[in-house]
């Protein structure tokens, strides 16, 4: 008997890991196609990732040029209707003593972001979109634009369509 429910648990425990792979899996698609049908066109050049709670119990972003050398802007948004509640250039001013980047633009670059549902977004000139889906960290995908005629794909795994792992 004891046997038996070992066998029913370890069963249970592989079928359960499938399924927690398959479930990620199933997300990261749907990331992917909600990326591929959106226009990134307002976040080129730009990079956004969320580094968790503000003030108030708001949501953070930091808001940065891609591979700038300024300190990004942190954006605080309410979690009810992800309206701006904040934006803080302080560390702007005393890193670059000017802003780089509008309200107007970083407010409308943000809300496109929180309808893409991952943590990091990165896109660069060419329209090269970096991201990490699932946690805080560097970018783990990466789609490769038809604007960008020699993308370095020696760091990179085939994953589909144009998108790439990040080795």
């Amino acid at each position: 008997m004891i046997k038996l429910l070992i066998s029913i648990l370890l069963l249970f425990t592989i079928f359960s890991s499938c399924n927690t792979k398959n479930q990620e899996k199933g997300d990261l698609n749907t990331i992917l196609a909600t990326i591929d049908s959106t226009d990134l066109t307002p976040l080129t050049n730009l990079s956004i990732y969320y580094v968790g709670k503000g003030e108030n119990n708001t949501l953070r972003y930091f808001v940065n040029l891609y591979q700038g050398k300024c300190s990004p802007y942190l954006v605080d948004m309410t979690k009810d209707n992800l309206s701006i509640a904040k934006i803080d250039n302080q560390f702007v001013l005393k890193s670059c003593h000017d802003d780089y980047l509008t309200k107007a633009k970083i407010k409308e670059s943000v809300t496109l972001y929180c309808k893409l549902n991952v943590y990091l977004l990165q896109t660069d000139e060419y329209g090269n979109v970096y991201i990490n889906p699932f946690q805080e960290g560097p970018p783990t995908m990466m789609r490769i634009s038809s604007n960008d005629k020699n993308p370095d794909s020696s760091k990179y795994s085939h994953y589909k369509d144009n998108w790439y792992k990040i080795r």
